[in-house]
């Protein structure tokens, strides 16, 4: 006598859903990671250090919700072995990809690239403030603190949260300030600087209010996570701060 078909077995799909989706955390996230290594950008030590405990959670959670719904009721012959294998995945992924990634130096280079950001803004709003000026590079770190901070209307805009925090860099602990300002710039305005000139760059001579050209340029002060040395400098666009290999140096422009 036939089965009917409601006498047919039942298939687990939610045991199903949850295997795949376990699977399909842990691909996206290797491949985001992927693209975020082979497009040389940076942060990528922090995205691995943090989205990679949240992919390991979720997928292990859905993985063991998959098997635990397997043994009540069967899914697909793959789906056990999916949520397994799954589970193994993300830990050895998230394991794995922190070996090859040196994220202490990404890290590193991620905070000092986003405080020379801040700086950026708020030589933006001194310029303002200044018909456009830049400030007296033999007093620039003071120049910069001593304005009111105020909110712009550009959503960006970091500026009002300037503190001498902004001034340090994680390669070098425990300095007051890192940066040098180019004492070329000295009486220039933003307006009659090109946009290759450097502003603020990384120097080897450590003080407050710092200023200089090129012979002070500490030019492998970054490792980055493709193995080449380097320094971030800044140029007069807003935000626009760069990552200068340590071969591109000789390049810079200092003139205005």
């Amino acid at each position: 006598m036939k089965m009917d078909a409601e006498e047919k077995p039942k298939k687990n799909i939610k045991a199903n859903i949850f295997a795949i989706t376990s699977l399909v955390i842990v691909v996206l996230w290797l491949v985001i990671v992927i693209m975020l290594w082979t497009n040389q950008r940076s942060g990528i030590g922090l995205f691995v250090r943090y989205s990679g405990r949240i992919c390991v959670i979720a997928a292990l959670l859905f993985g063991i919700i998959s098997i635990k719904s397997n043994k009540t009721l069967k899914g697909a012959f793959w789906c056990k072995p999916m949520a397994i294998g799954s589970c193994i995945l993300a830990v050895y992924l998230y394991i794995a990809v922190q070996f090859v990634l040196p994220d202490n130096y990404d890290v590193r280079n991620y905070i000092c690239e986003s405080n020379l950001k801040t700086l950026s803004t708020a030589i933006k709003v001194y310029c303002q403030k200044h018909n456009g000026e830049f400030p007296d590079p033999a007093k620039w770190c003071d120049l910069l603190l001593s304005v009111t901070p105020q909110k712009s209307d550009d959503e960006y805009d970091l500026y009002w949260k300037l503190s001498e925090k902004n001034f340090k860099c994680e390669a070098m602990p425990g300095e007051r300030n890192v940066y040098a300002f180019n004492q070329n710039l000295v009486g220039k305005r933003i307006s009659e600087v090109d946009s290759n000139v450097v502003v603020i760059f990384e120097s080897k001579i450590i003080g407050w209010n710092q200023k200089g050209d090129a012979g002070i340029l500490c030019s492998d002060l970054h490792k980055q996570y493709w193995g080449e040395s380097g320094v971030y400098v800044l140029f007069p666009k807003q935000y626009d701060v760069r990552f200068v290999p340590q071969s591109e140096v000789k390049n810079l422009r200092w003139e205005p």
